[in-house]
């Protein structure tokens, strides 16, 4: 009853039995027995106690060794016990003492002898029995013994040594080591581990007679740069205006500007676009008046990532090659970084799609070179996005597996709403339906758990056009309102990417019902934001839900006009999937018209680009369901209803 059956609370009092007598073995059955009564026997109420009172029935000596050992850790070396414990002539005795009491037990012997504790509740035990000051006096001794003994192992450290120095209550030690082990976690992309140093530290400063709020302030900028990449923009944001503050108090206008450009990805990626773009002019303001060039090429950049967000494309064009002209030039990698990521989504949002890959390709050197998890990440997210609008479906699914390994390894966690999306809308784009309804599902659930506003949008649209194509036009009618809902909270950017979208998927639903003039509304719409925005893809799809509607009120010719041009933007552009279903919409308009040449053109044209589409899938069974479609074979058959030698 007083072990509850906890396994090791029970071997840890039968080892208290034994060694005050209370039982013993019988050596000629082998068997154990009782010599005491069972009311004789005290039996301590916790397994902290029944530990203790084993540590207390050690030899003093034994008992010291102990604890030093536990002060090193649960693994520790017999060359570091060795250097703190140098008073302690018998060392060898009292470790082969602690093994046969089986606190501790042997880990290795090569490289070197180590050991570990059989249990780490035993380590805490002696550890707590350590009065303040042993405490502190045995971390110092450890922390000076690892520097002495493994100085060309100091990098590996860091965070050890920062632990010692800061039990140690040496806080100028343990300052420099916490620093420097957050910088190391946070280029190997653990930026948890990064953000937990620097709090850390953060706190030894804080409570300082004298706080020293220059170091402070540097650490909060290291500390606001490992929030960017897992889920905390808006911490990211706290630490940066306690700079900004320091910086106008102190009346520095260079971290003045740094800051308020440090501010910008956290107030984008929070949709908070006023805000952004007044700290990127304010940044502007101050680099002029400086005549600093590169803080100047920088706020630049700035700007025309503002003005991405808000859908001016071609200005934030302009903005963004003088910013990466002027970072090359000066060979400022920071400047060249933060305008990279929306020169590419610039890009991508364009149709420019190998133009975003060589972007995507040239970020992600350089997020190498400077061990930025956030960089690589959202190179290979845009990387993946530019593959699948090149119908490089292959690419664009390894493209995304790198993604996520990289984004679990830097623990971002909003990573995975955003990569379900888009493995969602690569299975869609394939007619693999069901499974991308699955994913679809799952991302919104995922992005409204975390308020991942624009994701949960996304997921929705994607999710509705899965039923819109399976034939479930209540089940799609529903995702788009849920989605259309969701307008009212994004109070901030991209609203109009994801607009645009749901319009084309509404206007696509009410052609299906038969409600044409409402279809013909929504084309309008859409094109109105498509135009506004550069968005020449989306402009595809306006072009095309025209041309498909006018064809319901038979006024063909004007829907021929309109379906030209969605074909011949689509190839422009590159985008298969445009391609062939523009073309076997126009062609099916052709045939009604009596001009079967240009239909069969159209017809073969189709076929020929969704058979590179199947040839470019490597996984057989994914080929097949993508051929097996309804509108796939709508296409091939249509071809070889006019090429009888292709009818199988």
């Amino acid at each position: 009853q007083v072990t509850e059956g906890n396994p090791l609370y029970v071997e840890e009092v039968l080892r208290s039995l034994v060694d005050d007598g209370a039982i013993a073995r019988d050596e000629s059955s082998g068997r154990w027995r009782g010599v005491l009564g069972v009311l004789d026997i005290a039996l301590p109420g916790t397994l902290q106690g029944v530990l203790l009172s084993r540590i207390d029935r050690l030899q003093e000596d034994t008992k010291r060794v102990l604890q030093m050992a536990s002060v090193i850790g649960r693994i520790f070396l017999y060359r570091v016990l060795e250097a703190i414990a140098e008073e302690e002539r018998e060392l060898d005795g009292h470790l082969l003492t602690l093994q046969r009491q089986e606190m501790i037990r042997e880990r290795t012997r090569i490289p070197e002898l180590g050991y570990i504790f059989k249990h780490e509740l035993t380590r805490e035990a002696a550890y707590n029995g350590l009065l303040k000051k042993q405490r502190r006096l045995f971390h110092r001794q450890v922390a000076e013994a690892l520097e002495r003994l493994f100085p060309d192992r100091i990098e590996e450290q860091l965070g050890l040594l920062a632990h010692h120095w800061e039990r140690a209550g040496v806080s100028d030690r343990a300052l420099d080591y916490l620093v420097r082990a957050g910088d190391q976690a946070r280029k190997e992309y653990a930026c948890r581990e990064a953000i937990e140093y620097y709090t850390r530290a953060l706190e030894l400063v804080d409570a300082a007679r004298v706080p020293d709020e220059a170091l402070a302030v540097s650490i909060l900028e290291r500390r606001a740069k490992a929030y960017v990449a897992p889920d905390g923009m808006g911490l990211a944001r706290q630490d940066l205006h306690r700079v900004l503050a320091w910086s106008r108090q102190v009346g520095d206008r260079r971290k003045e500007a740094e800051t308020l450009l440090g501010l910008i990805m956290p107030l984008l990626t929070g949709h908070e676009i006023d805000e952004a773009m007044a700290c990127a002019q304010q940044a502007n303001d101050i680099a002029v008046a400086l005549e600093d060039n590169l803080l100047v090429a920088r706020s630049t950049g700035a700007l025309g990532g503002a003005y991405c967000t808000k859908g001016e494309l071609d200005k934030a064009n302009t903005y963004l090659r003088a910013a990466l002209a002027a970072g090359k030039a000066t060979g400022a990698t920071e400047c060249v970084g933060e305008a990279l990521f929306y020169a590419m989504m610039e890009r991508n949002w364009v149709a420019d799609f190998r133009g975003a890959l060589a972007l995507v390709a040239e970020t992600m050197e350089l997020a190498e070179e400077v061990r930025d998890p956030n960089w690589a990440y959202r190179a290979l997210f845009v990387g993946a996005l530019a593959n699948c609008g090149l119908g490089e479906y292959d690419l664009a699914l390894a493209t995304l597996a790198q993604a996520e390994e990289l984004a679990e390894k830097a623990e971002m966690v909003l990573a995975p709403a955003e990569l379900l999306n888009v493995i969602g809308w690569v299975y869609q784009e394939i007619y693999n339906l069901e499974k991308s309804a699955d994913l679809n599902a799952k991302c919104a659930d995922v992005a409204r758990e975390f308020g991942e506003t624009e994701s949960e949008a996304n997921a929705l649209v994607n999710l509705g056009v899965d039923y819109l194509l399976l034939g479930d036009l209540a089940a799609a009618e529903e995702r788009f309102v849920q989605a259309w809902e969701l307008l009212d909270k994004q109070f901030g950017g991209f609203r109009w990417r994801w607009k645009t979208r749901l319009l084309v998927a509404w206007g696509e639903l009410n052609l299906a019902r038969g409600e044409v003039g409402r279809a013909l509304e929504y084309a309008a719409q859409c094109l109105q934001l498509a135009e506004a925005t550069s968005a020449r893809k989306n402009l595809v799809k306006g072009w095309k839900l025209r041309g498909e509607a006018l064809a319901a009120q038979d006024r063909l010719e004007e829907a021929v006009s309109w379906l030209q041009k969605a074909l011949s933007m689509a190839e422009e552009i590159g985008n298969p999937p445009l391609s062939w279903k523009s073309g076997l919409a126009l062609a099916r308009i052709e045939q009604r018209l009596g001009r079967h040449r240009q239909a069969r053109q159209h017809h073969m044209s189709a076929a020929a680009t969704v058979e590179r589409m199947a040839g470019k899938l490597s996984d057989l069974a994914m080929r097949e369901v993508f051929l097996s479609a309804a509108p796939v074979r709508a296409v091939l058959n249509a071809r070889d209803e006019r090429d009888p030698s292709r009818a199988v």
